[in-house]
């Protein structure tokens, strides 16, 4: 399972990505290949909040049929 890949499991990143095949975006963002959404982003601020750093980011593009598709059939069925 992809969660338990990248959430808490101790490996480095190179092992993160070892098994799933990725690219990189313009802003040279990794992305898994077969991921339904993708956002390349760049950090604009980030702020400490208790144990966690929150990211603030600009999405400079948002790549993918599917994340289209996904979007066109959401709306056809609000419709």
């Amino acid at each position: 399972m992809i969660s338990s890949r990248f959430g808490g499991s101790g490996l480095g990143i190179a092992e993160h990505f070892a098994s799933c095949a990725w690219s990189t975006l313009a802003t040279g963002a990794p992305v898994l290949e077969d991921s339904a959404a993708s956002f390349d982003c760049v950090v604009t601020q980030n702020a400490e909040i208790g144990t966690h750093t929150v990211l603030f980011c600009e999405v400079r593009r948002a790549p993918g049929a599917r994340l289209r598709e996904m979007i066109r059939r959401a709306s056809v069925r609000a419709t």
